[in-house]
């Protein structure tokens, strides 16, 4: 019908009839409560032997709970399955963009399973509860972005077409944000993921055509497409062009002038040289070689081409025009002639004489 208590071990209170509550005003910690009762027979209860009640007062918002599983800053995972726990978390509620408005709550123990996101940013609020039932107050959101569509790499220059280099680097650049890129050269195979920031370096070239695909990767882990592969294509030549000359002059003539046409199969520019001078600067093929005010005597133009690859023909094989200019009036000579004076009506007369080829008379 009575009861006395005391609270943490305190004193112990006056006599209250059992039908008053006990009221108490608490903080944080530990507390034990012990009562004695009183029957109607004015028997108490042995305070050796008090009725004893402990609980713990705990206000305190918890901080952030341990979460695993959660997306990096990229992805181009559409779900995720994140799990929430921490000592003394017992409970926890989401918002997914949409400001704080929460779903759940949910016990730990049930993993936090997101599906089919979209493209773009995304910011996941997590919130945790304790076993006292504080729910936490201030907490960090989760922000990555989905991505999943692949990149494409670029380069900073193609490979000069046609090359007579057999060693090549191509520079990449990053397209859409790829950080690592593939490559395969002429059906090889694609190698290892490489930086971006790391060039191509092709050596042991072959003379032909050669293809060079490259694929990228950005930092959601999409790859680009074989089938749509950046594609560079080249030429290797490393062999000499034969230059060839037309509208050479007669051999022998008297003309004191040429007007050569250089040309060839991929020739592009050549270099000549006149008799025993030095070979000129490089001229491309649609200028022609001319020469004026050559003495009488021998002449030789020797000519070396350059292909679109830059390679030059030898200047030990260079391809050569020989000719001889003769100026000089020649003298005829004639045999046959008849006695002076002659009773014949008829003569015949044969012209020659030193380099003479042709006559007039009068």
């Amino acid at each position: 019908t009575q009861y006395r208590y005391r609270l943490d071990g305190g004193a112990w209170n006056a006599i209250t009839p059992v039908a008053t509550p006990i009221a108490l005003t608490l903080v944080e910690g530990s507390h034990t409560l012990e009562l004695v009762g009183c029957d109607t027979w004015g028997n108490w209860q042995s305070t050796d032997s008090p009725t004893t009640y402990t609980w713990t007062v705990d206000t305190t918002a918890p901080g952030d709970g341990q979460i695993t599983g959660q997306p990096g800053e990229s992805t181009s995972a559409t779900g995720t399955d994140i799990t929430i726990g921490g000592a003394g978390i017992t409970a926890y509620r989401y918002s997914l963009d949409g400001g704080q408005t929460w779903s759940g709550p949910y016990g730990v123990g049930t993993h936090l399973t997101l599906a089919d996101l979209g493209e773009g940013q995304h910011v996941l609020w997590i919130q945790v509860q304790d076993a006292a039932g504080n729910w936490q107050t201030t907490y960090t959101p989760i922000t990555w972005t989905v991505d999943t569509t692949p990149p494409v790499i670029h380069v900073t220059a193609a490979p000069p077409t046609p090359t007579n280099q057999t060693a090549l680097t191509v520079n990449l650049v990053s397209g859409e944000d790829a950080t690592h890129y593939r490559f395969d050269l002429d059906g090889s195979g694609y190698g290892s993921s490489t930086p971006v920031g790391t060039a191509i370096n092709l050596s042991g070239l072959a003379d032909g055509a050669h293809t060079l695909r490259i694929i990228g990767q950005d930092a959601a882990g999409n790859w680009q497409a074989a089938a749509s592969a950046t594609v560079l294509t080249f030429v290797v030549d490393t062999q000499s062009p034969l230059a060839t000359v037309g509208q050479t002059p007669d051999d022998p003539t008297s003309a004191t002038s040429i007007d050569l046409i250089v040309g060839g199969d991929g020739v592009v520019a050549y270099r000549y040289r006149l008799d025993s001078g030095e070979y000129g600067a490089e001229t491309p093929v649609a200028t022609h070689v001319a020469e004026s005010g050559l003495s009488d005597g021998v002449h030789h133009v020797f000519v070396i081409g350059r292909d679109a690859a830059g390679n030059w023909q030898s200047e030990s094989g260079p391809t050569t025009v020989s000719w001889t200019v003769d100026t000089l009036s020649p003298l005829a000579t004639v045999t046959g002639v008849p006695d002076s004076p002659t009773n014949s009506d008829a003569a015949t007369l044969t012209v020659s004489g030193n380099g003479v080829t042709h006559y007039q008379d009068r």
